[in-house]
């Protein structure tokens, strides 16, 4: 059986970031039951390591739930890394997470990025802006920590029946 890990750095409960790669994660889980394997999906919420993560980089010391947490992701056969953009890029929470990786526990791992624009209503171009501008961004994140990314973006945006953050 083959294990997926979904990292979502969603901020908000329930995150549309979280729905976008739940979908991902059952289109995965579909294509390889069509091959006659089972497959594992585990999650990692990057809100919920949020202070450990910070904790981490300012004073380099691992609590046990995010050592937990990397130790997950480093063993997985593949991974889901899904993220809000913010500011054209991707969140603080997760450049933090993968920050915190070391630096050769993906090496070839398969890898799906999912972006989820974090504004609502915004206008087509600038969509088409935040998707260069992560695979630009994304690109160097990759290399560094020698992924294998998957030649397919996931973008999705806020539908605006989608409930507001207060």
């Amino acid at each position: 059986m083959k294990n997926l890990v979904v990292v979502s750095a969603g901020v908000s409960d329930p995150s549309t970031t979280r729905i976008l790669a739940n979908r991902i994660a059952e289109a995965v889980d579909v294509q390889v039951s069509k091959r006659g394997e089972g497959l594992e999906i585990e999650y990692v919420e990057l809100r919920e390591l949020a202070v450990s993560l910070g904790t981490a980089m300012s004073t380099g010391l691992y609590d046990e739930k995010l050592r937990a947490a990397l130790d997950t992701v480093s063993g997985a056969d593949g991974l889901i890394a899904a993220t809000p953009v913010f500011a054209a890029s991707y969140s603080g929470l997760f450049k933090m997470f993968f920050d915190a990786l070391d630096k050769d526990a993906l090496t070839s791992m398969p890898v799906i990025i999912a972006a989820r624009l974090a504004q609502r209503g915004i206008h087509w171009c600038w969509s088409m802006r935040c998707v260069r501008c992560l695979a630009t961004v994304a690109a160097p994140l990759c290399r560094l920590l020698y992924l294998q990314p998957l030649r397919t973006l996931a973008l999705a945006m806020v539908p605006a029946e989608y409930p507001a953050r207060r």
